[in-house]
Order: structure tokens, then sequence, then C-alpha cells
């Protein structure tokens, strides 16, 4: 069950929005080759740009799951 403040629904609205965002950012660059943009991470060390938004896409499509997981839960309001 999501926790905080705000509806369910309205977080997930800002979390598409924000995606749109990116996505409109990015898009001038995708003819370019942007190998050569290194971004350090804690955890996993350098990644070219290109691994970054994989991760991320990856990362999205297990919160989506997870969402989709827990509105379905018998225990989710509206339910």
């Amino acid at each position: 069950m999501p926790r905080g403040h705000g509806n369910f629904y309205e977080m997930r609205q800002t979390l598409l929005s924000d995606k749109e965002a990116s996505r409109t950012a990015i898009l001038p660059y995708r003819s370019r080759d942007l190998t050569q943009l290194v971004f350090p991470h804690p955890r996993y060390g350098e990644r070219n740009l290109y691994d970054v938004i994989e991760y991320s896409g990856i990362h999205d499509a297990l919160h989506q799951e997870q969402m989709e997981r827990v509105t379905r839960h018998a225990g989710y309001p509206g339910h």
C-alpha cells in the first residue's frame, strides 16, 4: 500500500508528467552518440547515458508492475 500524503492517482499522474518531461528533454539528442556521457553511480559504477536510460526503463517497469499489483489487492481502497 502506498504511504504518504496525497491520493495515489494524483501521485501517479505526477509521475507520468515527470516521465513526459524527461522524454521531451531527451528527444533532441536521440540522433547523437551519447556513449561518451558517463555518470558515476555509487553501486553500479560509471555508466553511459544509454545504460542510465535502460536502467531507468527497467526500474519504471518494475514500479508499474508493483502499482498494478497493489491496486488489484483486496485491501486497496475501492475494492
